[in-house]
C-alpha cells in the first residue's frame, strides 16, 4: 500500500541519516558536517593506501557523492581527504578479482592535482 511504501522510505531516511551521523562521529574535532539531503552511506572499511614511499591502512568511508580517508588517532579517525565523486573522479582496477569481487585486486585513485586541492578546501 502507499502507506507502508511511505513508512519504509521514511525508516530507510533516518537509517541513513543515522549511519552518516555515526561516521561524523569518528571523525576528531566533530566540526565535519556530512549531512546533505541527497547523500547516500554506502560502506565503510580498511584498505590499503600505497604511496611512493609506504603503504598505510586508511578507513575510507564511501558515500554515492563523496569518497574520505582517515587515518586513525585513538579511538576516532583523522580526515586526511574529501573527494567529491564527479566527473573527475576515476578509479581504475586491476587484478585477478571477479566482477563486483575485489578480494585479489588493487584500485588506483585519479584525480588531478588541483581538483584535489580544490576538494580539500585548500588553494
Amino acid at each position: 500500500s502507499e502507506t507502508a511504501k511511505h513508512i519504509n522510505e521514511a525508516v530507510r531516511a533516518f537509517q541513513n541519516r543515522k549511519a552518516i551521523q555515526e561516521c561524523m562521529d569518528e571523525f576528531v574535532g566533530g566540526g565535519l558536517n556530512l549531512l546533505e539531503p541527497h547523500r547516500k552511506f554506502i560502506r565503510k572499511g580498511e584498505l590499503i593506501r600505497q604511496t611512493r614511499n609506504k603503504t598505510r591502512t586508511f578507513m575510507f568511508y564511501l558515500f554515492n557523492d563523496l569518497l574520505i580517508y582517515a587515518s586513525p588517532r585513538g579511538w576516532k579517525y583523522r580526515v586526511h581527504l574529501k573527494a567529491p565523486i564527479d566527473s573527475q573522479f576515476k578509479i581504475e582496477v586491476y587484478g585477478q578479482g571477479k566482477k563486483h569481487h575485489f578480494k585479489h585486486c588493487s584500485a588506483k585513485l585519479k584525480k588531478t592535482a588541483k581538483a584535489l586541492k580544490e576538494s580539500n578546501g585548500s588553494e
